[in-house]
């Protein structure tokens, strides 16, 4: 029983990842010429990496970082969640490419400035990264333990009756 529960389990992520467009294929120097008709659109697009400082935070942890080139210009690449270890093998993967000098292939949506916390610029929200065949989804656990205690898990319908406690964990 247990393994049916677990192929099924497997078939529904499959389903869901099947539904994400396929990326745009461009490349950083069409995207930094003309920006817009990107914006908030999944790209993929191959660059070097200028800069990759290693993520910070704990269970949480926030990677940020810097694809192109002097000329053509920069797109930040970033990503954030409870899942430390994917990030940390993205990183890792990203770091190699960077000490070969060999481009990285990104793929996520491109977000353009001013958009939230971007004043300026370009910045791609990451859905992987890519070096030498190997490919890794960001988004992908394992999660850390309190990922699961976050507040939208709580009962999915309001009941006005339920305790609410208003502090969050963020």
């Amino acid at each position: 029983m247990v393994n049916m529960r677990f192929f099924m389990a497997i078939f529904v992520v499959v389903a869901l990842a099947g539904c994400a467009s396929a990326p745009i294929v461009t490349d950083l120097t069409t995207v930094a010429a003309n920006p817009l008709p990107f914006r908030n659109q999944r790209v993929e697009l191959a660059a070097y990496v200028l800069e990759n400082p290693a993520p910070t935070g704990d269970k949480y942890r926030t990677w940020t970082f810097t694809i192109g080139s002097a000329g053509t210009g920069r797109i930040i690449a970033s990503e954030e969640g409870y899942n430390p270890s994917t990030i940390d093998k993205a990183y890792r993967l990203v770091d190699e490419a960077f000490r070969a000098s060999e481009p990285v292939i990104v793929t996520g949506k491109l977000r353009v400035g001013p958009y939230r916390e971007i004043a300026a610029g370009m910045e791609i929200d990451l859905d992987s990264v890519s070096y030498k065949g190997t490919v890794i989804n960001t988004d992908e656990g394992p999660f850390v333990q309190d990922y699961y205690y976050y507040p939208y898990y709580g009962p999915l319908f309001w009941d006005p009756w339920f305790p609410h406690h208003h502090h969050h964990h963020w």
